[in-house]
């Protein structure tokens, strides 16, 4: 129930996302359900960052991604690479440097 065929109606998707949401969670820390905006973890389960310098795989469109939105921080993603807008509460730019292992530069 996580996976949809283009083109697809709207309120399927809304009637899945409240299935989705309804689901008991499965880890220790809130999930949030962003509508409207995309939000993801920073990491993959093995721990991994999902933000990285460069694809290493083809993409269907290019730079077609201004703004990441996760659960750590908030990205600004340009010509000159990855900004954090935001961070949570508790986590340093240097800690969040290391989560991801990408050059990272405050927003102005």
């Amino acid at each position: 129930d996580d996976y949809m065929v283009k083109p697809f109606a709207f309120v399927e998707l809304l009637a899945r996302i409240d299935t989705i949401c309804r689901r008991p969670a499965t880890r220790d820390e809130v999930v949030e359900l962003v509508i409207g905006e995309l939000r993801l973890d920073l990491l993959t389960r093995e721990g991994q960052s999902k933000l990285v310098e460069a694809c290493s795989y083809p993409l269907t469109g290019l730079a077609c991604v201004s703004r990441i939105y996760t659960d750590y921080a908030v990205f600004d993603v340009g010509p000159e690479g990855a900004s954090v807008v935001e961070m949570i509460d508790g986590l340093t730019f240097d800690a969040l440097q290391a989560l991801t292992g990408v050059p990272l530069r405050m927003a102005v």
